[in-house]
Parts: C-alpha cells; structure tokens; sequence
C-alpha cells in the first residue's frame, strides 16, 4: 500500500527536523517544558507532545488515499510517522541522555 521508500524518506526528515527544532528551542530558552510552560503559558496545542499531531495527519492521509491523491498521502503517512517517533525519540533516549529522566508529563 505504502511506497516504502517515500514513507521512510519523510519519517526521517521529519524525525530529524522535529527533534533538531525541540533540541534548538530548549538551548535557546534554556528552559526545561515545565519552566517554559510556566513562564509562557502557551496554548494547549503547543504544551501538549507533538506525536499527537500525528492523529490529524493520518486522518488528512485517509482523506488523500480516498481522493485517490495517494502519492501525496504516502508523504503525509510518513510525516505523521516521523511527528510520532521525534517525541518518542526526544522522551525516551534524548531526555534520559540530557537531563536524566524521560520528561514524559500528561498532555
């Protein structure tokens, strides 16, 4: 169903854009999620894991596939992918690695 080599090439490129991004704004505020979170107070869509962006995305794929737009759905496939492993990546071996925990907080 899914061009493998399209799908893996966007779930990279968005892997290593989404982390470098989240990497390069906790350098520049200096802030862990909690303080900036504080300091800000942000709207929900920017407090909450960016995986979760991937529900959207897949919906919109769905939506491309039925259209029959599916090359196009095979990027957003792999984009939505890559959203959801830069958050699992950046709790689960960045954060450990950097700070020493996991940073995981509900939403």
């Amino acid at each position: 169903m899914l061009k493998a080599k399209t799908f893996w090439a966007w779930c990279l490129l968005v892997t290593v854009v989404a982390e470098l991004i989240t990497i390069v704004c906790r350098i520049s505020f200096g802030q862990s999620a909690e303080q900036f979170n504080a300091a800000v107070n942000p709207p929900l869509v920017v407090k909450m894991h960016h995986m979760f962006w991937a529900i959207p995305m897949v919906l919109l794929a769905f939506v491309l596939v039925k259209h029959g737009k599916t090359r196009i759905a095979h990027s957003v496939f792999g984009a939505s992918a890559g959203v959801v492993l830069s958050d699992l990546m950046h709790h689960f071996i960045v954060l450990p690695l950097w700070v020493g925990q996991t940073g995981w907080h509900w939403p």
